[in-house]
């Protein structure tokens, strides 16, 4: 078995982007002709500068699920509110709009960027749609490898959600001959075309710490090689198991 440290588990679970965008559910969602990916350009009215910019919108159970890239001053690892309005769009500090944009055809949103270090303009081109998200909850089972010793049954149940306008995993795990009681565990799980990637981490409150890494197929659903960590801070070594997990 290997030991990983604390510090390299943080960097494993490390997020994909610093911003966090809310939504209320049951009064926004998502149009149509939004849904997908658009890659464009952003430039500054002040300075000059230009930069990239990466739209991805999705929807499940009726919430956004977004991921917007754009590298200025304006946008900084904060929380922000995505207000939706048919064909536009707009992403909101503290009730302050500091990007929006609206369609201006089928397949080109352009808008407008402003705060206090700068302002310009923005465009972005749709160039597809994004692999489907499927709904990953309900009630799992496998089993962890233990090498010589044999293989320990474990069961997992899980439910998705939307959180900050990403896909969120809430899960128990439970493996009774390896530890006593189900441990809860939350992280984000994110679709790709061929599969999807779960990262779970117990609360680091709690000793000893459970991260999970896992690599999904989507037909047939499974989570065929998933890598476990059971993390002790005051030791500063843990164990790495490998776990198989299938839906019931």
């Amino acid at each position: 078995m290997r030991t990983l440290t604390s510090c390299c588990i943080a960097a494993l679970l490390a997020g994909c982007g610093d911003l966090e965008v809310r939504s209320i559910p049951g009064e926004q969602t998502v149009s149509s002709s939004l849904l997908g990916e658009w890659r464009g350009t952003w430039q500054s009215d002040l300075t000059g500068d230009h930069g990239e910019i990466v739209l991805r919108l999705q929807e499940f159970r009726g919430e956004p699920v977004v991921s917007f890239a754009l590298d200025n001053p304006c946008l900084t690892p904060d929380r922000y509110d995505l207000v939706l309005s048919g064909g536009a769009l707009s992403l909101e500090s503290e009730g302050v709009p500091v990007v929006a944009g609206s369609l201006v055809s089928a397949t080109r949103i352009a808008g407008a960027f402003g705060c206090a270090g700068d302002e310009g303009t923005w465009f972005a081109d749709r160039i597809g749609g994004l692999p489907e998200l499927v709904d990953l909850a309900g009630s799992w089972s496998g089993h962890v490898a233990l090498g010589g010793a044999g293989n320990q049954p474990v069961e997992a149940v899980l439910e998705q959600r939307v959180e900050g306008g990403r896909l969120v995993l809430d899960a128990s795990l439970s493996a009774q001959g390896l530890w006593p009681t189900p441990v809860p565990m939350t992280g984000p799980v994110i679709f790709r075309a061929d599969g999807f990637d779960v990262h779970l981490a117990s609360d680091p409150a709690l000793q000893p710490e459970f991260l999970l890494l896992g690599m999904g197929e989507r037909e047939p659903l499974a989570i065929p090689d998933a890598q476990l960590f059971v993390l002790s801070t005051a030791a500063g070594v843990g164990l790495q198991l490998q776990v198989t997990l299938e839906p019931n």
